[in-house]
């Protein structure tokens, strides 16, 4: 597969790469594309849950937030 990418892009694949966070540039498109891949499936269950609601269903905000932080931190991989 061959993409092309402009000199920016190019130019930010390199800096974080220098930044000794990542072995390669190919390891930050890596992180990046898996990121984006966990955001969209969030985006989905967001989604699907919004459809699910009842018009003037309630739901407790505590286990709302409880849940959302939860959710969360599995996307972006801070669970403790």
């Amino acid at each position: 597969m061959g993409i092309q990418i402009t000199p920016e892009i190019e130019e930010m694949l390199q800096t974080l790469a220098r930044s000794g966070n990542y072995a390669s540039e190919a390891e930050v498109v890596h992180e990046a594309l898996g990121l984006l891949w966990k955001r969209d499936q969030l985006r989905k269950e967001i989604a699907e849950g919004l459809a699910q609601l009842d018009p003037g269903e309630k739901v407790e905000s505590g286990d709302l937030f409880r849940e959302f932080e939860a959710n969360a931190d599995k996307v972006t991989g801070s669970e403790q």
